[in-house]
């Protein structure tokens, strides 16, 4: 079992309100941030550690009645063998098909979930990639990054991370619908909003 990080710990599961089963990181201050709170890493390209693949532990708690566990994509959430990239590393794609050579993604992006800006934004050097749909990566970037940027930039917000300091970060619901290759819709996130209400909704119907 990893270490907890308190500050990451409380964010998850007060601000972004998500059961144990779904504290899925994200994105790390460097390698021993990885090591200590995700598990154990092996560079996957050779002759650098820009491209990690890090073996996660089982999730904590696990409730098999979430909704969540039914939509397509579920698997890649906990996936036991994941791809971390340094937030300046380019060959992101390479490094994910070398890690799964046999995983046809020939109609998908592999993208950070964590912007990379956002991530500098945070202090962390290493975030997941996972592969996504085209229109998922579409509709989770530019203006809602961009938004979402500039709100973290704000200094109340600047102020509080620093004095709420973090080594990790989980995913908050628009990570999780960006993992399940979710369309959130336009500006207003429409279909992220109803992915969240099913999550609200919780368990899965006897």
């Amino acid at each position: 079992m990893r270490e907890i990080d308190p500050n990451a710990y409380d964010l998850v599961a007060t601000k972004f309100a998500l059961p144990k089963c779904l504290h899925i990181p994200i994105a790390a201050n460097d390698i021993a941030a990885l090591e200590r709170f995700v598990g154990p890493v092996r560079p996957i390209m050779r002759g650098h550690w820009k491209a990690l693949c890090v073996e996660v532990d089982d999730p904590q708690e696990m409730d098999p009645t979430l909704v969540i566990w039914d939509m397509p994509g579920a698997e890649m959430l906990h996936r036991k063998q994941q791809v971390w990239v340094h937030v300046d590393y380019t060959a992101y794609r390479k490094a994910y098909m070398r890690l799964y050579p046999d995983e046809d993604i020939t109609d998908l992006v592999v993208d950070h979930i964590m912007n990379r800006r956002s991530a500098r934004l945070y202090g962390y050097q290493y975030v997941r990639v996972v592969p996504i749909t085209r229109a998922a990566n579409s509709s989770s970037g530019g203006l809602p990054e961009q938004m979402a940027l500039e709100f973290q930039s704000l200094p109340q917000n600047v102020a509080w991370r620093a004095a709420h300091p973090t080594f990790i970060r989980y995913a908050d619901t628009g990570d999780l619908a960006k993992m399940l290759s979710i369309n959130v819709g336009n500006s207003l996130q429409i279909n992220h909003n109803v992915f969240q209400q099913r999550l609200r909704e919780g368990r899965k119907k006897p």
